[in-house]
């Protein structure tokens, strides 16, 4: 699934919305439970925001706190539609946030979950930084060794020297953060030059479909008046009788 989607977002957009609004529709109803029914007037609004967040909320998605429950019927995960807002939940697109995010509104659906945080009624209160007070942060690292920890340090460049273990697991930290502000800020740089690429486009179709009777409209907004009518020189306001 990650390798679809990564697939979708290494198009150009305007390529991506011409050619593959199906996976577009395919990857916002799945990631983020957002059903348009297929309005291409969204397209490129959508493949911004997977562009954003997608792979993010796909792997948020497999490790999850929140489960949907499974109908006993179907044995397939329940499906909580929301009209007002556009969402189809299941467990196929279900992320923490989304569970969050639906529970602040509509907190009695949690009967609908079999699995979720002890502590949800605080996050969707804002008053828990994380699920069940579960520690945020890259655990990972701290855990390797230093055999383990001088590799990482010398795929970032990062000078090892004599540091301890805890110096070299800071500078690791520092700089993955570095890596991730960097990558965070090419992607949106990326993402805005294609939204705007796009919306030169739609200006360029648009000025090419006009209408002379548009172009004459046009022509009064500039002016404050339509096309002169009139030849030149001051009106003789008493002309000579013959």
């Amino acid at each position: 699934m990650e390798e679809r989607l990564r697939r979708l977002l290494s198009n150009d957009i305007n390529y991506a919305v011409n050619n593959l609004s199906d996976e577009i529709d395919f990857f916002t109803k799945f990631l983020f439970g957002l059903d348009c029914g297929g309005c291409g007037n969204r397209h490129v609004e959508y493949f911004i925001k997977l562009y954003k967040s997608g792979l993010k909320t796909l792997k948020q998605m497999e490790n999850r706190n929140f489960e949907l429950k499974i109908t006993e019927r179907s044995k397939t995960s329940v499906v909580i539609h929301i009209p007002k807002e556009g969402l189809v939940i299941t467990n196929a697109n279900l992320t923490d946030e989304l569970a969050i995010k639906v529970l602040k509104n509509y907190p009695a659906l949690i009967s609908q979950f079999k699995k979720y945080p002890k502590d949800w009624k605080e996050l969707i209160a804002g008053k828990s930084k994380g699920p069940a007070g579960k520690k945020t942060g890259d655990v990972s690292l701290d855990k390797k060794n230093m055999g383990a920890l001088k590799s990482i340090a010398k795929d970032l460049n990062i000078p090892i020297g004599k540091k301890s273990k805890k110096e070299l697991l800071a500078s690791i930290k520092e700089a993955k953060r570095v890596q991730a502000e960097a990558e965070k800020k090419a992607v949106e740089e990326k993402a805005a030059k294609q939204e705007a690429e796009a919306k030169e486009e739609e200006k360029e179709k648009a000025d090419t479909e006009k209408t002379p009777k548009d172009e004459v409209e046009d022509d009064k907004e500039e002016t404050g008046k339509g096309p002169d009518t009139e030849t030149d020189g001051p009106k003789d306001e008493n002309p000579k009788e013959d």
